[in-house]
């Protein structure tokens, strides 16, 4: 007997080793292969969102094709559009830096003496102000580079997104030939999609309407770059919790360097006033409380994607993880990985553990 429960804990620690190993190639196939991966996901994304739209148009006899083809050419030509102005509005506020300058070494100013009044001492070079500024300028030139890299990027994806469109059509018929007992199982992966399709579409939809917001908000303020707000609060939407204040941080730090503390102030009430109606408002009559995650889980995500695909993977964390959530919930053996990855709240947990095979 106790030789057994050897052997059985013996087995047991042999596979959790080879689980971690597995992981550990898992994370190096994903980071090593980043220049492959990362536009096919992407490429996964727009296709995702244009599906709604697709049948949309086929409802109204546009054929399939030109359906996928339309919308397709539409959706990147949109976003295309908007890189161009982003990398249009970045060029301008780097231009614009030396305006800014003096405002800087004002507040820096203002912090050094506000901390020798509570008796810290705080030495600072003459030029510190303008070394940091230039170190942030070279982050923006940076963030540029990407942006134009992913715009020549853009016709591989389109094509990419394409095809994954054309053979998301065939595949149903193809796997129903190669694995003829397996409907019950062909079922539960379609109600995946169907759940992944429903929440990309509405979470993007939804990030925009706060972009827009955002933006429309900095341009009554009288803040520069209302566009560069708007995009920033549209991305960042993506990621909960922690996106709204990422959005909110360049905005006010400009809203502060051009109208001073009440321009911030004005700026912060706006971003906070617009994430709060459609965070708690909005999105749940929309979506749900079952999409959600937990906190933890969504500030794991960003640093696990961000270290795998940088910028890309942070942008792309929570819907990547948004999906292997809602994949769990429909897997009995899984549900609850879905459970400990939604959020605390126990409506949403109820809700995940009544979710269908």
């Amino acid at each position: 007997m106790p030789a057994m429960r050897e052997d059985g804990q013996r087995g047991q620690g042999l596979r959790v080793l080879i689980g971690a190993a597995a992981t550990i190639v898992l994370i190096a196939g994903l980071k090593l292969g980043a220049p492959v991966l990362v536009p096919i996901t992407l490429a996964a994304v727009f296709a995702i969102v244009s599906v709604r739209p697709i049948k949309w148009l086929m409802a109204r006899g546009v054929p399939a094709g030109l359906a996928m083809f339309f919308t397709l050419i539409g959706l990147m030509a949109v976003v295309a559009m908007l890189l161009l102005l982003v990398i249009d509005q970045v060029e301008e506020l780097v231009a614009a830096a030396p305006e800014y300058q003096g405002g800087i070494t004002v507040v820096v100013d203002d912090v050094r003496e506000w901390l020798e009044t509570l008796g810290i001492e705080f030495d600072t070079e003459p030029d510190s102000s303008k070394k940091a500024t230039n170190r942030v300028l070279q982050i923006v030139g940076s963030a540029v580079s990407d942006l134009v890299g992913l715009l020549g990027n853009f016709l591989l994806i389109l094509l990419i997104a394409l095809f994954i469109l054309l053979e998301a059509n065939a595949l149903p018929n193809k796997l129903r030939r190669a694995f003829p007992g397996a409907d019950s199982e062909l079922g539960a992966v379609n109600q995946i999609l169907d759940q992944v399709y429903d929440y990309v579409f509405l979470k993007t939809v939804i990030s925009l309407i706060t972009g827009a917001l955002f933006g429309f908000a900095t341009f009554l303020i009288g803040v520069d770059f209302p566009f560069l707000w708007g995009l920033l609060a549209f991305v960042f939407n993506f990621i909960p919790n922690v996106g709204s204040v990422l959005a909110a941080i360049p905005a006010c730090i400009f809203a502060y360097l051009q109208l001073g503390p009440q321009g911030m102030v004005f700026t912060l009430i706006a971003n906070v006033g617009i994430n709060q109606v459609i965070g708690n408002l909005v999105e749940p009559r929309v979506m749900g409380n079952r999409l959600g995650l937990s906190p933890l889980v969504v500030f794991v995500s960003l640093i696990f994607w961000g270290y795998v695909w940088g910028m890309v993977g942070v942008l792309l964390s929570t819907p990547l993880t948004m999906v292997v959530k809602i994949a769990c919930e429909n897997v009995q053996d899984l549900r609850w990985l879905a459970v400990l990855l939604g959020p605390s709240d126990p409506d949403a947990t109820e809700a995940a553990e009544r979710a269908p095979a």
